[in-house]
């Protein structure tokens, strides 16, 4: 992923991040942030400039499965991160 931001740079990075719902919302909410900005922080100590990246943090309100059990709440914590080029970028608001 460094390699094609550092070679595109007309791509910005949104990474997003996730947890399972065990635990207070406000808590997943902050947990997912601190986690989108870790990985932010990393892209940034590589010479990849902040106004290239965005970091989104959304707790558990975007589950990919259930949360009933341990196997499918571990598919829940996760960090996806999606391309975007920069005018498109802008125009979400990022």
């Amino acid at each position: 992923m460094l390699k094609l931001v550092r070679k595109h740079s007309q791509l910005k990075l949104v990474i997003e991040a996730h947890t399972d719902d065990v635990g207070k919302d406000d808590f997943n909410l902050n947990l997912s942030q601190r986690r989108a900005q870790s990985i932010t922080d990393w892209f940034l100590a590589r010479g990849i400039d902040a106004d290239r990246l965005v970091a989104v943090g959304h707790g558990e309100n975007k589950p990919l499965a259930s949360n009933s059990d341990e196997m499918h709440r571990s598919l829940n914590r996760r960090v996806e991160f999606r391309l975007a080029l920069d005018s498109a970028a802008q125009a979400m608001g990022k």
